[in-house]
C-alpha cells in the first residue's frame, strides 16, 4: 500500500488549541483509521514544520484523510509519496537494465538486417604544421 509523508503547519488557531492536541491527534488517528488509512507514526517538530505525518493508504484516502484534518482550521499540510529506498533504487537499476536491453537487441536487429556492429569512432592523429623549432 502507498505510503505518504505530510508536513503540517499549524496556523494562528491551532497554536492557540494547542492544550488538547493529544486528544485531536488521537481523534485524527481513529478518523483516518475508519476511512481505511493508517497512521504509521507521527511526530512535532522543531523547524520549518511543526508536524510530520506518515499514512499508509491509497491516493485518494490520504487526500480524504488530510483534507478532513486540515478543515478543522488548526494545520495545514504539505503531502509527497514516499518509497522505501530499495524500491527508489530498483526504479533506477531497472530502466538502467531496459537500456542495455534495447541496446542488445538493436545490435541484434542490425546484424539480422545485413549491418555490422556499431562503428567506433576512431581519433585521427592531429596534423602537424610542419613548421619545426630547434632544441637546444
Amino acid at each position: 500500500m502507498p505510503v505518504f509523508i505530510a508536513l503540517g503547519k499549524a496556523t494562528d488557531s491551532g497554536m492557540q488549541n494547542l492544550d488538547n492536541l493529544t486528544a485531536r491527534h488521537e481523534r485524527a488517528r481513529r478518523r483516518a483509521r475508519d476511512l481505511g488509512g493508517r497512521v504509521i507514526d507521527s511526530y512535532a517538530t522543531l523547524g520549518r514544520y511543526d508536524f510530520v505525518v506518515i499514512l499508509e493508504c491509497p491516493v485518494e484516502t490520504c487526500m480524504l484523510i488530510l483534507n478532513r484534518e486540515s478543515s478543522g482550521g488548526n494545520v495545514r499540510y504539505e503531502t509527497m509519496p514516499a518509497l522505501p529506498t530499495r524500491e527508489f533504487a530498483s526504479l533506477f537499476l531497472d530502466e538502467a537494465a531496459l537500456r542495455e536491453e534495447r541496446r542488445v537487441l538493436h545490435v541484434r536487429a542490425s546484424r539480422k538486417q545485413g549491418g555490422t556492429q556499431p562503428k567506433t569512432r576512431v581519433r585521427k592523429p592531429a596534423k602537424r604544421s610542419g613548421k619545426t623549432t630547434k632544441r637546444g
